[in-house]
């Protein structure tokens, strides 16, 4: 037997700190909407917002670690 799943993870990249509103507001709603074919369908809805760009740094502990 075919099923939707339960649950549904967007991975959205390319957002900006200011921007996370807009994405609740008008993007929430457009994937909500593709659902809507799915007679009765409403799975649980995750958004992740992905940032690559950060200062993180790894460091090796030990000199004996080092390139």
């Amino acid at each position: 037997m075919k099923t939707l799943p339960e649950r549904v993870v967007v991975f959205r990249d390319g957002v900006f700190d200011g921007q996370f509103k807009r994405v609740l507001t008008l993007e929430l709603p457009e994937i909500r909407a593709a659902f809507r074919p799915f007679k009765g369908y409403n799975p649980k809805l995750a958004i992740a917002i992905c940032g690559k760009r950060h200062r993180t740094r790894f460091r090796p502990t030990r000199p004996e670690q080092a390139d």
